[in-house]
């Protein structure tokens, strides 16, 4: 802990820099701060490493992970800044400059925040896609706790890492801060450890992640005090519209704040329109990959699996076996093993006071069975937590070959990725 103080403490210029000088120029008061630091870090790092692949051992390389999702493009950003008031670092967002467009949420959060050109203004992989091997290896990893395997070398350090996901464990001796505890966004967990004259585009932009990982800090929802502790902090430095009696000591009716409610739908709203869509569009907006080690096969061969997330309900895309032969395109290009679509979506109720019920289904497929297929299907099916059952009226078609799909209506509609993820690696690696 106090060389974690130590280093905040450098952070926010308390004391004296032990490290390198870092990549930074004045800014002017009429220019965008954020803005600024993304463009000069990027040009810095790629003129480094142009010019020596030993250069990108002076840089620490901040990414969140590959589902490319508000959270990570803000807590990767975040931190990236406040690292950089005592190291040379740089954020990495690992969005291809093609996908950017399909998150309109995102689009119009880094608006928000000054970033009006983001295909230009942010590092991407597509920046990087003539580097064999990757050219970093000190690594920050935010919204994630385990380094992505392109990325994994003899030579790879992760120095820091702040996430909110199910704790992996790693890391415990090389990364300082080393923070993995629950919360609704990591951005949270960013925000918290800023200095309270952080510039209003940052605010900005980790106030937008946080608020649309929360909705809106809806009570009884995902939010929890971290979340609540990390708006009160950037409310007034994102300087949004704030009642007379907004309180900077009170977390107490953030939700209620007029503000809080305009901004949340606003980016809800841009969330949810996924129609413009095509279905592999859909399939790689909101995607996650692993890589597993069948312990219980003779073998014991390694197999990678996919999770998308989706906002519509199959038959709204999937039908008419659309479904399957999607996946089966998606999967063959990324040469995956299992590929899971876990959709989310509101429909309405038959009773009750609510008008809407919220609705998850789940569809996996299986393309190289190597014996795990009826291992998956009867791990998912007894498991308490996401409570599945088949879904009889979705049609999915004639399959070939060895191929295998089901598809499941799921009984806990609270359950999201976060509790999926962690079921999958222990359906596939348990030895027994």
């Amino acid at each position: 802990m106090a060389s974690h103080l130590r280093r905040l403490s450098v952070a926010w210029k308390l004391t004296k820099p032990a490290q390198p000088a870092p990549v930074t120029s004045p800014v002017t008061p009429s220019e965008n701060a954020l803005q600024h630091f993304l463009e000069h870090t990027k040009r810095h790092y790629l003129s480094d490493i142009e010019e020596s692949r030993e250069n990108a051992d002076e840089w620490l390389m901040v990414m969140g992970n590959e589902a490319g999702d508000l959270d990570s493009i803000a807590s990767s950003i975040g931190f990236a800044w406040l690292s950089s008031l005592s190291n040379t670092t740089i954020p990495y967002i690992q969005i291809d400059k093609e996908d950017l467009a399909l998150r309109a949420e995102n689009l119009y959060a880094l608006q928000l925040a000054g970033i009006d050109n983001p295909q230009e203004q942010l590092l991407l992989p597509n920046n990087l896609a003539s580097y064999t091997p990757f050219p970093s290896t000190r690594f920050g990893l935010v919204d994630h706790n385990r380094l992505g395997s392109p990325f994994v070398s003899d030579a790879a350090r992760v120095e820091a890492v702040i996430d909110h996901h199910e704790d992996e464990h790693l890391y415990a001796d090389t990364a300082d801060p080393r923070i993995v505890t629950p919360a609704g966004s990591c951005s949270s967990h960013v925000a918290n450890l800023c200095p309270f004259n952080l510039p209003q585009e940052i605010a900005t932009l980790l106030l937008c992640a946080i608020l649309i990982d929360t909705n809106g800090l809806k009570p009884g929802g995902k939010a929890v005090q971290a979340d609540r502790d990390a708006v009160l902090r950037l409310l007034p430095l994102a300087r949004l519209d704030l009642p007379p009696s907004f309180s900077s000591a009170n977390t107490d009716g953030l939700h209620d704040i007029p503000s809080i409610i305009s901004l949340s739908t606003t980016l809800a709203t841009k969330k949810a329109d996924v129609s413009h869509l095509s279905p592999r569009d859909l399939l790689r907006r909101d995607y996650k990959e692993y890589t597993f080690t069948l312990h219980w096969h003779p073998d014991k061969p390694t197999v990678k699996a996919g999770l998308s997330t989706v906002p519509l309900q199959l038959k709204d895309w999937g039908s008419k076996g659309k479904l399957f032969r999607e996946s089966q395109a998606y999967m063959q290009a990324r040469e995956l093993h299992v590929l899971g679509v876990l959709t989310t979506f509101k429909k309405p109720k038959k009773s009750g006071k609510e008008k809407m019920k919220h609705c998850r289904e789940m569809a996996w497929i299986v393309l190289s069975d190597t014996g795990l297929t009826e291992r998956l299907w009867q791990g998912l099916e007894e498991d308490q937590e996401i409570r599945v059952e088949k879904h009889k009226k979705f049609k999915t078609g004639k399959l070939p070959g060895d191929a295998n799909i089901r598809v499941y209506k799921q009984g806990n509609a609270g359950a999201t990725r976060k509790a999926t993820a962690p079921l999958l690696k222990r359906i596939l690696e348990s030895p027994s």
